[in-house]
């Protein structure tokens, strides 16, 4: 697996192993499969090679970053539902258009890009980074009434959770009754009781990607509440899934018709690059407890808001995230493991690049910032190294990390640099206060 800088393939984890007794375990690939004239080529999944990446400690003592390089293969039934699912007429267009002949596994390819961020420790993020794009792509939809039932055991805010975008997969009858002030069963308790497969409601067929992602997080998120060593701390999550809709399939960076795919929980932050002027466009939202989504969602706990000293919004007077892995201690207040999905297609010669960052290079760049440190690089890698290092320049001491993953349109921005005086003014600033330091 190509997870971070290890290169070590690992097992899946034991919530998929579990969940897919009845099928053999699918297994992701640390490259992706082309159609050449003369047969078969393997991209391999590499930083500096097909895409850029940049990390940093910055001040701190540990990085508490991860990410995650891998393909992994959906059922290309899967692909064309989520399609079909979207509000988009767009979006339903290309599933109607996207019909390769014959259909292989090949046309299941999805590559998966993921930016973590832990908190209070680096343990829950490098298990999601070793582990989370295993147990999306091994799911098995037959949990889903068990682990909506644990969700629901959580109690608070869950008590009367009904699946969320997992609800048509869900045995509603099934679902137990939890009493407001009932005794939650400890992580060792949880842990030995496996969960247990329920065919879905009659007629249901053909997971959507945001179905699979939202049952995933889920699993991933009850993996780490049952760990005992994954018991303190956190992590958000960016993950990018990208496919191609071009018959024969071609790789993203090439693809004429990619479908583009953004599952978030919490502040790592997904960003477009428009190839015509450089505009960012984002593709993930804040989880923070002042988001409108958020707080709207949050709303009928009446309370659990506050500012910290800096002007910061936290929510029960800790957390700077309304979303995350782990943070167990919260769950009862709200914090939830399931992800916003948003599903889209793109014409990728209209598109120079995607971003992926965390919050230690987004606490001191705009999102058009970022997209502009980007113009003119010769390559991804430089990219991400040109954002990461600004940022420094700044004075970040966070933990940094940026992943540039190049699309069709890669090297084409047109546009003006429109952040470039507000670039320099801002690092003369922060030059004038190091020289009055010294």
């Amino acid at each position: 697996m190509l997870a971070g800088p290890s290169c070590v393939r690992r097992a899946a984890p034991p919530t998929a192993r579990r969940a897919s007794r009845s099928a053999p375990l699918r297994e992701y690939r640390t490259y992706l499969r082309v159609p050449t004239p003369s047969g078969v080529a393997r991209v391999p999944l590499r930083a500096g090679s097909v895409f850029g990446l940049a990390t940093s400690r910055g001040n701190r003592e540990y990085q508490e970053d991860t990410w995650t390089a891998a393909c992994v293969l959906v059922p290309p039934s899967e692909l064309r539902a989520s399609l079909r699912a979207s509000w988009s007429r767009i979006v339903k267009q290309a599933a109607e258009r996207w019909h390769p002949e014959p259909e292989t596994e090949d046309d299941g390819q999805v590559v998966w890009f993921a930016c973590y961020d832990g908190h209070g420790g680096r343990a829950v993020s490098a298990h999601l980074r070793d582990t989370l794009h295993a147990t999306f792509e091994s799911v098995d939809a037959r949990l889903a009434t068990a682990i909506v039932q644990h969700t629901r055991s959580l109690g608070g805010y869950f008590r009367r959770f009904t699946g969320g975008a997992l609800e048509r997969w869900v045995r509603q009858e099934e679902l137990k009754p939890v009493r407001a002030g009932q005794k939650r069963e400890t992580p060792a308790e949880d842990a030995s009781a496996d969960l247990v497969a329920q065919d879905p409601p009659e007629g249901v067929t053909d997971m959507t990607l945001a179905e699979r992602c939202t049952l995933a997080w889920l699993l991933a998120d009850r993996e780490v509440q049952i760990t005992e060593a994954l018991q303190s701390g956190g992590s958000t999550a960016s993950v990018c899934l990208l496919h191609s809709l071009d018959s024969p399939t071609q790789p993203w960076y090439s693809s004429a018709l990619l479908s583009v795919t953004t599952a978030q929980v919490g502040d790592t932050r997904l960003l477009l690059c428009a190839r015509s002027d450089g505009r960012a466009i984002p593709l993930t939202n804040y989880h923070h407890p002042d988001d409108r989504g958020e707080a709207d969602r949050l709303r009928k706990l009446g309370a659990g808001m506050v500012t910290d000293s800096f002007g910061e919004a936290r929510w029960m007077g800790a957390l700077a995230n309304t979303r995350s892995f782990g943070d167990s201690m919260y769950k009862k207040a709200g914090v939830t493991a399931e992800p916003e999905v948003i599903t889209q297609v793109l014409k990728g010669e209209d598109y120079s690049f995607i971003i992926a960052y965390s919050d230690g290079v987004g606490e001191k760049l705009s999102d058009q910032e970022i997209v502009d440190l980007c113009r003119g690089a010769p390559h991804p890698s430089d990219a991400a190294k040109a954002v990461l290092s600004f940022a420094e320049e700044l004075g970040a001491e966070d933990n940094g990390t940026v992943l540039v993953i190049p699309l069709k349109g890669w090297g084409q921005t047109q546009g003006e640099d429109t952040t470039l005086a507000q670039r320099e003014y801002r690092k003369s600033k922060t030059d004038v206060f190091r020289e009055q330091r010294r």
